[in-house]
């Protein structure tokens, strides 16, 4: 059973906003207006368009859903001061500046690390393989190779050896059973 919690904060309750709906607060009397408005309106012609027209059930969707979402988008509120279509407006059309900034310590500190681990890493790269070296990895990859083909080889084989074990009742039983059927 659903248990009910009675600490509730009553700053906490919007009574503005419809059905708990955030973009519903802060709305005039117009924008409830154009809201439910279109929303009726959507609906009504969702019925219409499908019991009396006989238009597809998708298309008349899509005229309900596009005309509902115009209803949410001149009739709900993005926060106080802007309704969604100004909010999609001012953020679809103004280009933002992102500035970055960092204390000039921070800099000059990252600098002196990269150029000290610069210095480390280029004597370690330095030095190179020798030419035994590089004999004793080719050889490890060719014996690696080698071993390589030779498991696969046994697989096939081991395979091929298992496909001719079998015997020849059972090859027989299978012809009687295909020609049962």
């Amino acid at each position: 059973m659903a248990k009910m919690d009675r600490n509730v904060n009553l700053e906490e309750i919007n009574t503005d906003s419809f059905l708990g709906i955030e973009y519903t607060k802060h709305q005039t009397i117009l924008q409830k207006g154009i809201f439910f408005g279109f929303t009726v309106f959507g609906v009504i012609l969702f019925v219409m368009l499908t019991a009396m027209y006989n238009v597809s059930m998708g298309i008349s969707l899509f005229f309900m859903i596009f005309i509902i979402s115009l209803g949410v988008l001149f009739g709900c509120n993005y926060d106080e001061n802007l309704s969604l279509y100004k909010y999609f407006y001012l953020r679809f059309t103004n280009k933002s500046t992102y500035l970055e900034s960092c204390p000039m310590e921070d800099i000059r500190v990252f600098n002196e690390y990269e150029r000290r681990n610069n210095k480390e890493n280029t004597e370690d790269t330095v030095s190179e393989m020798t030419d035994e070296q590089m004999k004793k990895i080719l050889l490890f990859m060719i014996v690696g190779f080698m071993v390589l083909l030779l498991g696969i080889g046994f697989l096939m084989s081991y395979t091929k050896h298992k496909a001719d074990a079998i015997p020849e009742h059972h090859e027989a039983m299978i012809y009687i059973d295909r020609m049962s059927v």
